[in-house]
């Protein structure tokens, strides 16, 4: 005959925290969630704050350079909505260009406008059909009291500053990098796979305790009816 000892009544059988109780259980279950909740929190909205401000019309830049401080620091976030043409442009408005011959943006206060007659490549003014010459808007920018070296045409100008958000592009800066990329996702996915693979380790324990318990009766069985057949 065989003989088996019965676990205490509740009392949970294999897998990791077994014997932790239903308060311990919820401890860990709350912590996980939030924990998990603050990463998701991050992640959304490295994504959905500019998303924001793009389905608005607008768009949202990061500031590197102190050049515009105190009013605008470098990490900074600045919000401009774009310029459709020059007559939209005024002395005193902060504007985000792009000077001639770089891929850099930058932020500065338009100091002066001024029309420029254009020219061709041999230096020569270009004229209308009606012998007037053509004139192309610019802007002088400064940083503060800096004015700016060169006249930059005002098609080159991307925007004009309608918010400063302080100290957020520090966080968009590094939640879009590489390294932040890395600290925002990997964690989460970590989380969610142990979380797998642990929900799945008392199952499997359970099914192999049910085979092994089946595979002892079938050897069992045989023995038992012997002993009754001799009996």
């Amino acid at each position: 005959m065989t003989s088996a000892s019965l676990a205490p009544t509740g009392t949970p059988v294999g897998g990791v925290g077994a014997w932790a109780g239903p308060r311990e259980r919820a401890v860990r279950r709350f912590g996980f969630r939030f924990i998990l909740g603050v990463f998701l929190v991050a992640i959304l909205a490295s994504y959905a704050v500019p998303l924001w401000f793009q389905l608005q019309g607008d768009r949202l830049l990061v500031v590197t350079s102190g050049s515009m401080e105190p009013e605008i620091a470098a990490g900074d976030a600045v919000v401009i909505r774009p310029v459709a043409n020059a007559a939209q442009l005024r002395p005193g408005q902060m504007i985000t260009f792009m000077p001639v011959g770089t891929n850099q943006l930058i932020t500065h206060r338009i100091e002066s406008l001024a029309t420029v007659a254009r020219r061709d490549a041999d230096d020569a003014v270009i004229l209308d059909r009606y012998g007037q010459p053509i004139l192309d808007a610019y802007v002088k920018g400064d940083a503060n009291a800096v004015v700016d070296p060169n006249l930059t045409p005002a098609s080159q100008v991307r925007g004009i500053v309608r918010e400063i958000r302080p100290g957020l592009g520090w966080f968009l800066w590094w939640a879009h990098s590489p390294f932040g990329r890395l600290v925002l996702f990997a964690p989460p996915l970590l989380m969610l796979l142990t979380a797998e693979l642990l929900s799945r380790l008392p199952a499997g324990r359970a099914a192999w305790s049910r085979r092994r318990a089946a595979a002892a009766d079938s050897v069992e069985s045989p023995r038992l009816e012997r002993d009754h057949a001799l009996v």
